[in-house]
């Protein structure tokens, strides 16, 4: 077995022998200097091409998704009118509960939705027409057959509200609305949004007792120089009296 002094005496003798291995010549070094310049160059080069090549990438996603945004801004004021009309003007609408008599004048005597398109949100008009125009009557036949196998129980009226035109569904329930509103009770204007509260026809029976009359809210859009007829919702309070304004 060797000593362990002789091999620390070895280990250091190779040490010092490497340390003291001939120096590089000046022509070898001026030669390793500009072999790593050159690699130091090209490094850079190969840096510089990588983020220039991510910054055209970068440019690319930018303007392809600016233009998708573009493109996605020009369908939705395509499907939505309201975009492009001018500011409302309420000094020169008149009041909102008027707009709201005038619909409930022509509902009650309308024969066609086209009749009260003019006072619904061009918003509304838009999809409703869009609707109508999609509408294809033999498609509406087979879902209707469809509706009747999966529900025999299911009432002629009940299929032919499941697949009547748009116009025609639209047209009933607003002749219906119109109906049953009574009087304006009280209007609210906040910017171009109004809110009518209305008494209405009701048909609750509670113990035996009957409660025909009810409230409504009916939210106003103002557009251009006029408010139009926008959501309806009725309350879940009944009267035995018609209700009264403030």
């Amino acid at each position: 077995m060797q000593n362990p002094a002789t091999a620390v005496v070895l280990l250091t003798a190779l040490v010092n022998g490497v340390l003291a291995a001939p120096p590089l010549s000046a022509q070898a070094q001026r030669q390793k200097q500009e072999a790593k310049a050159k690699f130091d160059k090209d490094v850079a080069e190969m840096k510089r091409q990588s983020e220039q090549r991510r910054k055209q990438i970068t440019a690319g996603q930018g303007s392809r998704q600016q233009k998708m945004l573009q493109d996605f801004e020009k369908q939705q004021a395509a499907r939505r009118p309201s975009l492009q009309l001018p500011p409302f003007n309420p000094a020169a609408a008149p009041p909102p509960a008027e707009c709201l008599k005038s619909f409930i004048a022509a509902a009650k005597t309308a024969t066609s939705m086209e009749q009260l398109l003019r006072y619904l949100p061009v918003d509304k008009q838009f999809a409703l027409t869009e609707q109508q125009q999609q509408y294809d009557p033999k498609q509406a036949a087979a879902s209707r057959e469809w509706h009747r196998k999966q529900n025999p129980q299911n009432s002629d009226q009940t299929l032919a509200f499941l697949t009547n035109p748009p116009y025609v569904n639209a047209l009933d329930d607003h002749r219906r609305i119109a109906a049953k509103i009574l009087d304006v009770l009280s209007v609210t204007v906040n910017g171009d949004k109004a809110f009518v509260s209305v008494s209405t026809l009701s048909s609750a029976t509670v113990n035996g007792i009957e409660y025909p009359y009810s409230t409504a809210k009916i939210e106003m859009h103002g557009e251009g120089n006029y408010w139009k007829v926008g959501a309806y919702n009725d309350s879940n309070t009944n009267y035995r009296s018609p209700p009264h304004g403030r």
